[in-house]
């Protein structure tokens, strides 16, 4: 079967295609057979790389999708994608200043992605620089506005600094375009209690 695979590439393709749809309905280890068999054939695949680390960060193996995401990059520089899930795997080990650079880089590739300017503003509120964080998740909403998390997490920014009346205005926006959003009902009760403590 795999000298199959060697032979025509079009298997490859479809190996690709069932790992993806397995990562997609949560099947991880089939998923990562799927694309480790790929790269047996295509060792220099960038897309391959890029799935097998984000189905090795789905399993919890972050070490291991830092690994196949900075191959990712290496092949393809100017992939934003795999840029941010770069970014977010080495966040979640704590690496934020390079994590920073990764988001950093997402956005000189592609300034309109709003992904990009998201992560970024979430990894700046995390260290406290709540400016930056606001400006950055400012631009992001100007990209895509109608994204009730981004909201979320701008209110949550401002209302850190003390600026309730306007986060109160996000976390009410969150809400207009996702009712359900439970985490905004609960930081807008928040926010309105603080409001109303600084009168």
């Amino acid at each position: 079967y795999r000298e199959v695979l060697r032979l025509q590439p079009d298997y490859s393709d479809a190996e690709f295609n069932s790992g993806r749809a397995l990562l997609a309905h949560g099947k991880i280890e089939p998923a990562i057979a799927s694309f480790r068999a790929v790269l047996r054939v295509h060792p220099q695949d960038p897309d391959a790389h890029h799935s097998l680390g984000w189905a090795l960060a789905a399993q919890g193996n972050i070490a291991g999708a830092q690994s196949e995401l900075e191959e990712s990059t290496r092949l393809k520089p100017g992939d934003v994608d795999s840029h941010n899930d770069l970014g977010l795997v080495l966040a979640r080990q704590g690496k934020l200043a390079e994590a920073a650079a990764e988001f950093q880089e997402a956005s000189r590739l592609e300034p309109q992605d709003p992904d990009s300017h998201y992560n970024l503003g979430r990894l700046f509120a995390e260290q406290g620089n709540l400016d930056r964080a606001a400006r950055v998740l400012q631009e992001s909403l100007r990209i895509r506005p109608q994204n009730s998390d981004v909201h979320n997490d701008l209110g949550n920014v401002l209302a850190r600094a003390g600026k309730m009346a306007l986060a109160i205005t996000h976390f009410e926006e969150a809400l207009r375009i996702n009712p359900g959003l439970g985490v905004a009902r609960d930081n807008l009760r928040r926010a309105q209690a603080g409001l109303e403590k600084q009168k």
